[in-house]
C-alpha cells in the first residue's frame, strides 16, 4: 500500500536498479520508506509495480523527501559515485538539522568519503559511508550461468558473441592506486584491473598484435573441454587464487588502518561482506574464525585453515599456471597471486640486487644479513668501493 501520512523511517534518493531493490527491501522488513528520484516517473513505475510490497510515502523533491521522515532524518544516496554524490549532498544539507544521518551507498572513492564525512560533521550532520552491493551476486555462481548461456540468435554461447572488452566503474582502479600509496601489493586486484585495461586498448591494437606477435608454442590442438582432471585443477587454481586475494585485501586494509589511524575489527568486516556484498562466499566464515579472539595472523595465509587449503591446491595451481604459460593462454591473476604466495615463502627474492642498484645511483643504503643491528651502509661505488656505514 502506499502511506501518504505516515512518517517514514528511511529514505531513499536514486531509484535505479540497486536503490529500488534496497527501498523494496527496507519496506518488505516493514520499515516505511520515503522514495524520491530526479525523474518522478521511475518513483511512480516503482510504486505500480512493488507498491504493494510494503510501506512507501512518495515525493517529488528533496524538500518533500526530507519533510516525509522522522527524526532523526536517515537518507540513503543511490547515484552514480563522483560529482553527482556530492551535488546531492550539497543540496541535502540546507534542508537538514543536526543530528540527521546521510548514507552514502555507492562504491564511492573512501578519500571522497573522509572528506565528506569531515564536511558534514562541521554542520552537525552524521555522514556514513557503506558501498551496498545486489544480494544474490554471488560472483561464481553467476560466472557459471553466464557460461552457460545460449544466444537466441545464433544458438551459440553467449560468451561468444560478447564484445571481449570489459569496462570498469574506478572502484579496481581506486584500490589499486590507494595500494601503491600504501605500499600494499594486491597483485591478484592490480593484475584483474590491468587485464580489464587491456582488454579495451586502442581499437585494432589487439587486432595488429594478433598478426605479428608470434605465439612462440607448439601444437596446442589438445583438447581439454572434457579432461575432468583439468576442470579440476583449474577449480582447485582458482580457490588458490581467491585466498591469496583475500589475505592481500586484508593485508591492505591492516596497512590502511595504521595510515589513517582507524581501530579495524577484521572479523567484524569479514560479517558484512558475508551478507549483502558482491564477495559474499563461505569463505568468509574461516576467514572470521582466523581473526576473531584477537589472535589475528600477520598475514591470513598463515592462518592454519588457509596454509592447509593452499598446501592441498598448490600442485592444481602450479599446473594451470604452467600449461597455460605453454599454451600461450594468458592468466595474468592466476599467475600473479601464485608468484605473490612463492615470494612470500623464499627465502631470497630479487630485492638485494634492486636495494644494491639503489645504493649505486642514489645512495639510497642497504642493510647487511649478517648485522643484526640492521644498521644502513654504503659503498662509495665512484670512489674505491669500499663499504662505510651510512
Amino acid at each position: 500500500m502506499v502511506a501518504e501520512m505516515k512518517k517514514a523511517q528511511i529514505g531513499v534518493t536514486g531509484l535505479a536498479v540497486m536503490g529500488a531493490n534496497l527501498a523494496r527491501n527496507f519496506a518488505r522488513k516493514g520499515y516505511t520508506v520515503a522514495l524520491h528520484n530526479r525523474s518522478v516517473a521511475r518513483t511512480d513505475a516503482l510504486l505500480a509495480e512493488h507498491g504493494h510490497e510494503g510501506s512507501f510515502v512518495r515525493t517529488e523533491s528533496l524538500e518533500e523527501l526530507v519533510g516525509a521522515l522522522e527524526s532523526p532524518r536517515r537518507i540513503l544516496v543511490m547515484v552514480k559515485a563522483g560529482d553527482p554524490v556530492d551535488a546531492v549532498i550539497e543540496a541535502l544539507v540546507p534542508l537538514l538539522e543536526p543530528g540527521d544521518i546521510v548514507i552514502d551507498g555507492g562504491n564511492s572513492y573512501f578519500q571522497d568519503t573522509r572528506r565528506r564525512e569531515a564536511a558534514l560533521a562541521e554542520v552537525g550532520l552524521h555522514f556514513v559511508g557503506v558501498g551496498v552491493s545486489e544480494l544474490a551476486s554471488y560472483l561464481i555462481e553467476i560466472t557459471a550461468e553466464v557460461l552457460a548461456q545460449v544466444d537466441a540468435r545464433t544458438g551459440a554461447p553467449l560468451i561468444d558473441v560478447i564484445v571481449d572488452a570489459a569496462g570498469q566503474k574506478g572502484t579496481g582502479t581506486w584500490t589499486v592506486q590507494e595500494a601503491l600509496t600504501l605500499g600494499s601489493p594486491v597483485t591478484g586486484i592490480a593484475e584483474s584491473v590491468f587485464a580489464r585495461a587491456l582488454s579495451s586498448a586502442e581499437p585494432g591494437m589487439r587486432a595488429q598484435a594478433q598478426r605479428l606477435l608470434p605465439a612462440g608454442v607448439g601444437d596446442t590442438t589438445e583438447d581439454v573441454v572434457g579432461d575432468a582432471g583439468f576442470v579440476e585443477d583449474v577449480r582447485q587454481a582458482l580457490y588458490a587464487s581467491k585466498l591469496v586475494a583475500y589475505a592481500q585485501g586484508l593485508d591492505m586494509l591492516t596497512l590502511a588502518g595504521a595510515e589513517y589511524g582507524w581501530e579495524l575489527d577484521l572479523a567484524a568486516i569479514a560479517s558484512l561482506w558475508r551478507q549483502g556484498c558482491i564477495i559474499r562466499a563461505q569463505l568468509l566464515e574461516t576467514i572470521m574464525a582466523a581473526y576473531a579472539g584477537g589472535s589475528a595472523p600477520a598475514n591470513l595465509l598463515f592462518a592454519p585453515a588457509f596454509t592447509t587449503a593452499l598446501e592441498a591446491a598448490l600442485p592444481a595451481w602450479r599446473r594451470v599456471v604452467a600449461r597455460a604459460v605453454e599454451r600461450g593462454i594468458p592468466a595474468p591473476v592466476f599467475s600473479s597471486t601464485l608468484a605473490y604466495y612463492d615470494s612470500l615463502r623464499r627465502p631470497r627474492l630479487n630485492a638485494a640486487l634492486t636495494q644494491g642498484l639503489r645504493d649505486y645511483f642514489g645512495a639510497h643504503t642497504y642493510r647487511r644479513v649478517d648485522d643484526e643491528s640492521a644498521g644502513a651502509y654504503h659503498t662509495l661505488w665512484s670512489g674505491d668501493r669500499s663499504e662505510v656505514i651510512a
